[in-house]
């Protein structure tokens, strides 16, 4: 009986700890970093436009191309920009979201 209450222990105090926040936080990113000719294509994409911050009657609204940037470390991984998605194990972008 004490190996059956110390085995349902063990099994709580895990789950409790893998399922806690702050691991995650702790954890390195799920997908490996976006690949440097991606990045530098949405860069060039992003530059084509022209954005008219008048067109919207919004002031809240912003173009998600905005935060598209290399001047942080955080921001160097076009995988973390808005509207860019990853794919998780090869880290190549598989789509783009510019609705607001």
């Amino acid at each position: 009986m004490a190996h059956a209450s110390f085995f349902l222990i063990f099994l709580l105090t895990n789950f409790l700890f893998y399922s806690s926040p702050t691991t995650f936080a702790f954890s390195p990113t799920n997908h490996p970093p976006c690949h440097d000719h991606e990045k530098s294509a949405l860069l060039q994409f992003k530059d084509s436009f022209i954005i008219d911050r008048s067109a919207s009657y919004d002031p809240a609204a912003y173009p998600k191309v905005e935060g598209w940037k290399v001047d942080r470390e955080k921001a160097s991984d076009c995988c973390l920009w808005d509207g860019i998605g990853c794919d998780d194990i090869t880290g190549h972008v598989i789509s783009l979201d510019l609705m607001q």
